[in-house]
This record gives C-alpha cells, structure tokens and sequence, in this order.
C-alpha cells in the first residue's frame, strides 16, 4: 500500500513539474509562433493555477483587436489556444477573461459575433474540447445583448441563450407541456416530488440504441426496486406530437414509466445524443446529464 501510495505521490508530482514546464515554455514558443505574442509566466510562480490565472489574465493584451480579425482563422486558432488553458485556471480567473474579452470587442459587434460562434464550437458543440456552459454563456448573452447587433442575429442568440440556461446543471425541471400516453396533458415540471428521483429519457420510439436501452434498463432489478420503492420515477419523454404512430409505440414502454410526447422539446432544453439522459433530484433541480446510460445507473447505484 505504501509503495502504491508512493508512485502515486510521484506520478502528481511529475505531472505537476511537466505543466509547470509546458507553460513556460508554451509562452516562449507562443511569441515566435503564435498570430500575436502570448505572454509568460513569471518564473516565480511556481503553482499551476497561478501560473495559468497570469497567462489567460495578461492573453490578449499584445492583440490588435482593430486589425486582428483580417485574419479570422488565425484568431480563431488563437482564441483554441485561450480556451484550451482554462481548465488549468481558477473559475474566478477564467471568468473574468472571458469577460474582458468580450468587453475588448464591445465596439466590434461582427468580430464578436464571430468570436461567440467560435467559442461555441470550441466549448459546445460534439468536437469541443470540453464542454463549458458557464463559459460559453457570456459569449452567447453578449451578442443578443448588443444593441448593434442586427435584430435577427440578437434573437437566435438569446434563444440559444434561454436554451443553455434551461439546460444547465442546478436549473429547475423545465416548464415543458406534454401530452401521455393516456392522451392527457401533463407539465413536466410537475412531475418531480421531494419524495424521490426523476429520470427523463429523451428518446425516440424507432431509435435502435433507444430500445436496447429501454429493454437493459426494464430489466435491471436494482432500478425496478428504487422505482417500487418510490425513490425513482423514469420518463420517458419523445420530442414529436403525441400522434397515433407515437401512442402505438409507447403502448409497448415498461408499464411503470411515465411515457409523454411534445414537440417543443427542442425548443426548451439543449438535447446531445438520441437517447439522452437528465436526472433531477428531490428539490426539481437539474443534477445529471449525459448521454451515458451506465453513467446514469452508477449514479443511482443500479
């Protein structure tokens, strides 16, 4: 145990030593390669978060914003090269360069836009190099707050805006009007208690992955004993009218489901994969997402 320990130690430490290392030098090659000069971190600083707080605090200060953007591939490398650093830095850092990114391009609303689009790539989209709510917002609430922004470009932002907000971790069950499988229209807010867990399943009643998933989950007995228990509800919730088609389908979904449709999903909460995945604890609050069934079921202990 004490040698597991030991390597342990040894193996953070390393890592450590090698973060330290490739900041320093990642400044130092940043200002002979890079679209503008990058800055350094000072050599005192030895704490990683310190090191990258600087870095991302100190990032555009040597950018010409008035003429950087007759190059937009080469911002848009430059703002990866910006966004690729922040899991590295503390939260409080990250979002105040963020911020003072967006403020440097108050005066610039296409070059805003364009950042923001990019920054939805790099944090939001299926090839992001992680995915980041938090950071990606200001981006989005920027520009549909911009009174220089055409009127068409401010209203799809500030949907996408609504949508990332509704969608967030902690956000409450959204308000979405729903339609079972008895032809009766439910709320779907209304349907967490303080008694139990709420699993919503966004699925399509055709989807292969969709069936195999709803047969592995039907016959998982730990589950099926959280929902005899009454400590989980399952919902099974398709984004289309509650048509004939649909109620044929969901007539064959495990009896012990809440099975609903509505089209305007879509239009409410952000939906990555077919089937996708939200728990939502005991206060209606928004706690898990993931397209990761197993994710789910470890989560739950089932």
């Amino acid at each position: 145990m004490r040698n597991l320990l030991n390597i342990s130690l040894l193996l953070a430490a390393l890592f450590t030593a090698l973060i330290l290392s490739a900041t320093s030098a990642w400044g130092q090659e940043a200002t002979r390669t890079t679209y503008f000069p990058y800055p350094t971190a000072p050599d005192t600083m030895q704490n990683l978060y310190d090191r990258t707080d600087f870095i991302i605090t100190h990032f555009w200060e040597r950018c010409d914003m008035k003429k950087a953007f007759s190059a937009k591939q080469r911002m848009s490398e430059s703002l990866k090269d910006f966004l690729e650093l922040m899991p590295y830095a503390t939260r409080r850092a990250a979002h105040k360069s963020v911020a003072s990114l967006i403020k440097l391009l108050d005066k610039q609303p296409k070059d805003l836009v364009f950042m923001a689009d990019e920054a939805q790539k790099y944090l939001y989209s299926d090839s992001a190099l992680y995915l980041s709510e938090e950071l990606t917002l200001p981006f989005l609430r920027a520009v549909a707050d911009h009174k220089k922004v055409d009127k068409k470009t401010r209203a799809d932002y500030q949907k996408r805006a609504q949508i990332m907000m509704r969608s967030m971790i902690g956000a409450p069950t959204p308000y979405i009007e729903a339609t079972d499988r008895s032809g009766t229209t439910i709320n779907l807010s209304e349907i967490p208690d303080s008694a139990s867990l709420t699993l919503i399943i966004i699925d399509t009643p055709d989807c292969l992955d969709c069936r195999l998933t709803r047969t592995r989950l039907n016959a998982n007995i730990n589950l099926t004993r959280l929902i005899d228990n009454g400590v989980l509800k399952i919902v099974s919730l398709t984004p289309s009218q509650a048509d004939d088609e649909w109620t044929a389908a969901a007539a064959g979904y495990p009896a012990g489901w809440t099975v609903v449709a509505s089209p305007d999903v879509t239009d409410v909460i952000d939906i990555r994969s077919n089937p996708y995945y939200i728990l939502i604890d005991n206060n209606g609050l928004i706690r898990i997402k993931s397209s990761d069934v197993q994710e789910i079921l470890n989560r739950l202990g089932a």
